[in-house]
């Protein structure tokens, strides 16, 4: 039997290529699917006083390099609003307080484990920030903390 034409080893190279080309744009496509949709950046529009949230404001990007998964998981939350802060040493700082929804589409790792929370986040005018709860401190980090 003679070996494959040169014809049909290009037919089998166009085929190699397209389907090669379609599983990357359907990987690709996945990846795309799989991340979650960059939402606007967070902003505090709730407080106890305008001087308070303007404060949390004006602190939230330190907030937020410390928390990366305070960003991102943000929809889940009932609520995120400024407050005075109340731990010792912080009193001249403010608290950002957030419900985390129950039910909620966290990642599994701290879904069941955070849902319902009340969370704080306080931090002084030093940028010194304290999540107290173990909970809310796996929200701020996007993964569970043991």
């Amino acid at each position: 039997m003679d070996a494959l034409s040169k014809k049909d080893k290009n037919v089998i190279i166009v085929f190699a290529v397209v389907g090669i080309i379609a599983w990357s744009i359907i990987g690709v496509r996945k990846l795309i699917n799989d991340q979650p949709l960059p939402s606007e950046k967070l902003k505090i529009i709730e407080g106890d006083t305008p001087e308070l949230i303007s404060k949390a404001n004006t602190v939230l990007p330190a907030v937020l390099a410390a928390c990366p998964g305070l960003q991102q998981s943000a929809s889940e939350f009932d609520f995120i609003r400024a407050e005075a802060a109340t731990l010792l040493g912080f009193r001249d700082g403010v608290a950002i307080h957030f419900l985390v929804k129950n039910p909620n589409g966290l990642p599994d790792s701290i879904r069941r484990y955070s849902a319902g929370h009340n969370c704080w986040i306080s931090i002084n005018q030093a940028n010194r920030i304290d999540v107290s709860k173990r909970a809310c401190q796996s929200v701020c980090l996007g993964k569970k903390v043991n």
